[in-house]
């Protein structure tokens, strides 16, 4: 297996494990909004931070993903 294929790999691995957290964090978030818990409070604006950091790492991740499973396709 190249070296490439095996980055692509790890890439999925951590998209997954990733996609995990991500749920995790959106249902935790959801679960505050349905307690009625105010927008403006710290407990919503620190779920939303993590949430967001979360999305972006995945977006990032997602990606780097892609354009290497592209380029891969190519060869």
């Amino acid at each position: 297996m190249t070296p490439e294929k095996k980055t692509l790999l790890l890439y999925a691995g951590m998209l997954y494990e990733l996609g995990i957290e991500l749920d995790k964090a959106r249902n935790d978030l959801a679960l505050l909004v349905e307690q009625r818990v105010g927008y403006d409070t710290v407990m919503i604006c620190l779920a939303y931070e993590d949430y967001r950091q979360i999305a972006s790492e995945f977006a990032a991740l997602e990606k780097q993903y892609t354009a290497l499973r592209n380029e891969l396709r190519k060869k």
